[in-house]
């Protein structure tokens, strides 16, 4: 049997014609209202053991493409379904895009240390407060 690091299971079927022998090993598609969907709603799926959950938030670390050396940025991604040991990906990340599978959380943990953006240390939001004397001529114009 070629392991290719998918889930192997036992499954009973029926058999016409009694191709299937007893311990006989296939490789085969499973279909499930997931495979379903068209080509434009295509899903990504990741492994659990990519994820870093911090209450409502799901973070990986994405690798930066290009960089000398092996660098990673922490993602913030928005969870679908769980399949198994993986989970399908609603945003956060673009096809190609390779994560860290293993690992991740002595990649947070190193970069805590480091005192970098990390799974309990988050980047501030980007919304700030205006000045009331800078709002006020703009809300002239609306």
């Amino acid at each position: 049997m070629i392991n290719r690091g998918l889930p192997r299971f036992r499954a009973e079927l029926n058999n016409p014609g009694l191709q299937l022998k007893p311990g006989m090993f296939v490789d085969a598609v499973v279909m499930t209202n997931q495979n379903q969907t068209s080509k434009s709603d295509k899903k990504m799926i990741i492994p659990r053991t990519s994820l870093l959950w911090t209450g409502k938030r799901s973070v990986v670390f994405v690798k930066v493409p290009n960089s000398e050396s092996p660098k990673y940025e922490m993602r913030e991604i928005v969870l679908g379904a769980r399949t198994g040991n993986s989970y399908i990906v609603e945003q956060g990340l673009t096809e190609g895009e390779e994560i860290v599978t293993n690992g991740v959380f002595a990649i947070d943990a190193s970069a805590q240390l480091s005192g970098k953006f990390s799974m309990m240390n988050r980047p501030e939001s980007k919304r700030f407060d205006v000045p009331k004397e800078f709002k006020e001529p703009v809300d002239k114009f609306n």
